[in-house]
């Protein structure tokens, strides 16, 4: 009967569903967790782009069907919880109404794609083929895959060395390799395929991705900490819970995204939330590649993705997860906008889908994002009135974009939107602050060079790498304005690098996102409530390819003048390669800390086990006994601690954001515990020991009652 309703393709894909099911049930190691993050992480998505009818290329569908699948577990689960709290039942979030009501939608999403989906017959000669001509390579395709596979071991292997012999060796080769392979790759570019670009980027962003969750069993970063406990308190509850306490309450893909995983596959908790969004995000370069590449040729699209690669943030994204989920589905936003195959409608669908899930993914890059396509949307309607173009970004867009924003965090958890507007007022308010030393952020008066004549050489070299890629970058951005009839679609002219020419609405997000860098860089309150560097990864997205554009430019310039002064006539391709290699590879080495532990005074945690990083970020095993001893011992008792231990407390203890008093907070409470970690002993016990009395001694941190 089911053959009869359903062709033969999609009959296997309930067949699929059914099979998941019974692993989950019988709980089969190992083979519950892949089922059931293979299926949650690509089928949703895979049906609605099939309901969409969409035929694309392979990796394109798999990256929307990824994407599909992460704002259909958010949106869907979030409502599922919704409906559920409202009617009564107090534990949605658990395994049996979770696997029952996904079963459910998951029939509904295949018998939708089996009525409209044109190419729904399975064929199983034509799959055999495309599979082996798809895992056919050629000698020099083999020879080009083993480096990148080997960085993922190398990776592994290099923080197994690092945590147990304290050497960071294997992890410098590592950086060496990839920066090797760069080299090797861009030399060899007439023999690189497309599909060896695709594996290597996502491999040597992976191998980069994975260094910082690999140092500690236990949670790393500074706001992961405070991610891992609202994911942990919806695990725990079995249903989405608003804190009131942060902005955090509105994100979706640290919360209900994570539980929805751990539900369905059973992994321990922090192992799951430490690699499942590093393995996510290295989705992102890809998209960077796939769009950079219908502009310019493959090897520069593929220089690109290493670009995005290369920032520092990308490293340390393991850190920073939500951010880079709102990134991925921005990413995702470029993917659908510029992609031709798309028609107009089916691309709307899909641009509102991935526009909502970066507002349930990130509150401040959904409002960056925003901003982003206001300015293009004003500069599109001043083009627009002297050249004929159409744009898929209109009036209607951003007023829809707008009302969702002002559902989600407004309506619905409210702190978000009370933050922004609060945050928006004091910008403002300190526009005639902006060229005051004082009022700047520590992020500007590095980025400015503030106290730079007191600083090592190594410093010094890493600002000069710093600067200089922002230079290009801006010169890339500059010239596009300057030569706009060479680069925009709508105009004859073409340059000759460009495979194709860039559509007006990219050129306005390219002019927008190049004015929100300058704009966040002279407005002091947006630096010191949210960090540049994030609005920096953002624009990434869509000026990756721009740096890539601006070295062209400059090799162009460096073949006119040595033919006019030396009349040496060079290869304008090849000098673009080198001068993109001369300053990447430095600034990769600059960003991952290599520079540093050649100067013999790493700075990165992923480096050196005594840096300041890693005292903040890594937890031990004592810090986290007394943290969750704490949580079981002195319930409802506020506790003082800094920064940093209350980030152990959150994760480890589990203890509420209300119950946590900061130093210098203390005179308005009295009898409160106090909590040291193991970098926090030696700086505050003195001050604090004729007062408390010590409690709880596990070696790294102390717990006293503290009396006033």
């Amino acid at each position: 009967m089911f053959k009869k309703i359903l062709s033969k393709k999609y009959f296997i894909i309930i067949l699929l569903i059914l099979l998941t099911d019974v692993l989950i049930f019988f709980n089969v190691p190992f083979f519950r967790s892949f089922a059931a993050i293979l299926l949650i992480t690509f089928l949703p998505g895979f049906l609605i782009i099939k309901s969409l009818n969409l035929n694309m290329d392979g990796i394109k569908i798999i990256l929307l069907s990824i994407g599909s699948s992460l704002s259909f577990l958010m949106i869907y689960f979030v409502a599922f919880d919704y409906l559920s709290l409202s009617m009564g039942y107090l534990k949605p979030l658990s395994l049996i109404p979770v696997i029952v009501s996904l079963n459910v939608i998951l029939v509904i999403l295949t018998t939708i794609a089996n009525r409209m989906d044109k190419d729904n017959e399975f064929n199983y000669s034509v799959i055999k083929s495309n599979l082996k001509s798809n895992l056919k390579f050629s000698n020099s395709e083999k020879l080009l895959l083993i480096p990148p596979i080997y960085f993922v071991a190398l990776s592994f292997l290099g923080v197994y060395f690092m945590n147990y012999y304290n050497n960071n060796i294997i992890i410098v080769f590592l950086i060496v390799s990839i920066a090797t392979y760069i080299i090797l790759i861009t030399y060899y570019s007439q023999k690189a395929t497309n599909r060896l670009y695709l594996i290597s980027i996502f491999l040597i962003g992976l191998s980069v991705i994975f260094l910082m969750p690999l140092r500690s069993i236990y949670i790393t970063g500074a706001d992961t900490n405070l991610e891992y406990y609202y994911f942990i308190t919806t695990l725990s509850s079995s249903h989405w819970v608003i804190t009131g306490s942060t902005s955090l309450d509105a994100c979706l893909s640290i919360s209900i995204l994570p539980a929805t995983y751990q539900i369905l596959s059973n992994i321990k908790s922090e192992i799951l939330f430490k690699f499942m969004f590093p393995i996510i995000i290295s989705t992102i370069p890809l998209i960077i590649y796939i769009v950079s590449k219908k502009y310019l040729k493959n090897s520069y699209a593929f220089l690109a993705a290493f670009f995005f690669i290369s920032q520092v943030l990308f490293i340390n994204a393991a850190a920073n997860t939500r951010t880079f989920m709102a990134i991925l589905f921005v990413a995702l936003i470029a993917l659908v906008i510029f992609d031709d195959q798309i028609p107009d409608m089916k691309k709307m669908i899909l641009f509102i889908l991935f526009l909502f899930s970066c507002i349930l993914s990130h509150y401040s890059t959904a409002y960056i994002i925003f901003a982003i396509f206001l300015i293009s949307l004003m500069g599109m309607t001043i083009f627009s009135r002297k050249f004929e173009s159409k744009s898929f970004l209109t009036v209607g867009v951003l007023v829809l974009f707008f009302c969702l924003i002002y559902f989600w965090y407004s309506q619905v958890t409210q702190e978000a939107f009370d933050s922004g507007v609060v945050f928006i007022v004091k910008s403002i308010n300190n526009l005639n602050h902006m060229f005051i030393q004082e009022s700047q952020s520590s992020a500007i008066q590095t980025a400015t060079g503030a106290n730079l004549n007191q600083s090592n050489l190594t410093y010094k070299v890493n600002f000069i790498l710093n600067w200089l890629v922002l230079s290009i970058l801006s010169f890339g951005v500059l010239s596009m304005i300057v030569k706009f009839r060479y680069f925009i679609s709508i105009f004859e002219n073409r340059l000759n690098f460009l495979k194709s020419k860039i559509e007006p609405l990219y050129f306005m997000i390219v002019c927008a996102c190049f004015a929100v860098l300058i704009i966040v860089f002279t407005v002091p309150q947006i630096t010191k409530g949210y960090d540049m560097t994030r609005t920096y990864s953002l624009t990434l997205v869509f000026l990756s390819v721009v740096f890539i554009i601006g070295n062209i430019i400059i090799a162009k310039i460096i073949k006119v003048v040595l033919k006019y002064l030396i009349k040496v006539n060079v290869n304008c391709e090849k000098t673009s390669y080198l001068l993109i290699l001369i300053i990447i590879l430095p600034f990769f080495f600059s960003v991952s800390g290599v520079n540093y532990v050649i100067s013999g005074n790493p700075q990165s945690m992923i480096f050196s086990s005594s840096s300041d990083e890693y005292k903040s970020f890594y937890i031990t095993d004592q810090e986290s006994s007394s943290s969750k001893w704490i949580n079981i011992t002195m319930i409802n008792r506020p506790i003082l601690t800094d920064h940093w231990g209350r980030n152990r407390l959150v994760s480890q203890g589990e203890i509420s954001f209300n119950r946590i008093v900061f130093f210098g907070e203390y005179k308005k409470l009295s009898n409160v515990y106090l909590y040291l970690r193991k970098n926090a002993l030696t700086d505050y016990i003195g001050e604090y020991n004729n007062s408390s009395n010590i409690i709880y001694n596990s070696g790294d941190s102390e717990i006293g009652f503290f009396k006033l």
